[in-house]
């Protein structure tokens, strides 16, 4: 920065000099001051000691040498600590022998310290062109989990469907074994009567050809089968193939006629005499 020249006074009074420079600012040689006695040039002695000495606005002060420049000028360097605190600062010359003996300071003058535009402890912000985008990442994300959360519950929705109509068929189904088991049941029911009133009539008649109360004849040998139902009937006969596939006709009187079979038509008759 360029040196300012400020002039003071060592005779007090009248309007304080302004020295005008910014917060942290640091110069060597940047502050000049013309000394005056009364309106006239004070001439600086070579043999004594100068001292730039002041007090901020944070109440803590300072105190720098100076030197001799001229016959009644004195130069000094602009120290940060100068200008560390913003406001005015109150600030002084002195001078004093080499024993540090105090002769006379000058006119008191201002340090003015502008703020700065960004202080020392100020935080420093991030860009925010990363925090947009962050923040449409995270809109982004957000969005794709709600249609994910959407799809999921669709499928959920129709995998609870899915099961609600395969429970429906399995009751379904269910019930039809039931019914075709009911029908086996009752198939097993029937056939268990049938075999039952078989051997109650394969009995009865076996009982009555014990006791002579049926006659048998044989007739005509023919492809074995499954045995007849014996139908006794009083004076009149029934008909059983053995085993064999022979064909028994079984009375309970005596046969007057004879039988006749057609192989064309399969039909077995029975020819009775006439009376």
């Amino acid at each position: 920065m360029n040196p300012q020249v400020t002039r003071l006074n060592l005779v007090p009074g009248g309007v304080l000099p302004v020295v005008n420079v910014n917060q942290y600012d640091k110069a060597e040689n940047a502050l000049v001051f013309e000394i005056y006695d009364g309106s006239v040039p004070y001439e600086v002695s070579d043999e004594i000691g100068i001292l730039l000495m002041g007090t901020k606005p944070d109440k803590n002060g300072f105190s720098y040498n100076a030197m001799k420049s001229g016959p009644n000028e004195v130069i000094a360097n602009l120290e940060q600590q100068m200008t560390v605190v913003a406001g005015e600062t109150m600030c002084e010359l002195r001078f004093q022998t080499d024993g540090a003996t105090f002769i006379h300071g000058t006119l008191n003058f201002v340090l003015k310290v502008e703020p700065a535009a960004l202080t020392e402890d100020t935080p420093i912000s991030e860009t925010e062109i990363p925090l947009i985008e962050q923040a449409i990442e995270i809109s982004n994300n957000i969005a794709q989990f709600i249609s994910e959360a959407a799809n999921n519950a669709q499928k959920a929705q129709s995998s609870a469907a899915n099961a609600q109509t395969a429970a429906n068929a399995a009751e379904i189904a269910n019930q039809n074994v039931q019914a075709k088991a009911a029908q086996i049941d009752g198939a097993i029911t029937n056939a268990n009567t049938a075999a039952s009133n078989a051997q109650g009539i394969a009995t009865t008649v076996q009982g009555m050809l014990e006791r002579g109360e049926l006659k048998g004849d044989k007739g005509d040998k023919g492809d074995p089968g499954e045995s007849g139902v014996y139908t006794p009937l009083d004076g009149f006969f029934t008909m059983a193939v053995d085993g064999n596939g022979d064909l028994w006709v079984y009375s309970n009187t005596d046969l007057s006629g004879s039988f006749e079979y057609d192989s064309a038509t399969g039909f077995l008759y029975y020819l009775t005499e006439e009376p």
